[in-house]
């Protein structure tokens, strides 16, 4: 499969990150995860963000199924929600 330019940034992005030294302690991943919220996009951007060797915490955005990322990968990607503020 050929990689979109934004593949190849996230997954060059996520190779940095695990080149630290010290390693950071967590990463914060805001969304949006996706444009469309469709679930192949979902399972693509937790195989792209899977490698980063320390725990990864998602923060969703409008465009995100809450509900679909945490069924992705409920062990490696906790989700973070957060209700709207009124």
């Amino acid at each position: 499969m050929k990689l979109r330019q934004w593949q190849k940034t996230l997954a060059q992005c996520v190779d940095h990150i695990n080149q630290h030294n010290p390693k950071p302690d967590v990463v914060l991943v805001t969304g949006d995860i996706t444009h469309s919220g469709q679930s192949e996009k979902f399972t693509h951007a937790a195989e792209l963000l899977n490698p980063l060797k320390m725990p990864f915490y998602v923060i969703p955005g409008n465009h995100d199924d809450r509900d679909l990322l945490r069924s992705i990968r409920p062990d490696r990607n906790p989700i973070v929600t957060q209700r709207r503020l009124s």
